[in-house]
């Protein structure tokens, strides 16, 4: 575990956190993310994309299955 301070940026604070932690952690400069805070905790997430940017693959079918779906009910 690595200690450090909270510092000033302009009217608010920030924490410097090493380049190589962020890089374990997954964070990116090119993500957003969310924080709250919880019991003296401070939880850092990734935002998720908008449902609205949501994609999804075509469910793989076998040919018996294309059939009952295809077929005259």
């Amino acid at each position: 575990m690595s200690a450090i301070k909270l510092q000033a940026i302009g009217n608010s604070f920030g924490f410097r956190l090493p380049q190589e932690s962020l890089k374990t952690a997954g964070f990116s400069p090119s993500d957003e993310y969310e924080f709250f805070t919880q019991e003296g905790v401070i939880v850092i997430l990734k935002r998720l994309p908008h449902h609205s940017q949501w994609h999804f693959e075509s469910p793989k079918m076998n040919q018996e299955d294309k059939e009952w779906v295809d077929a005259d009910l």
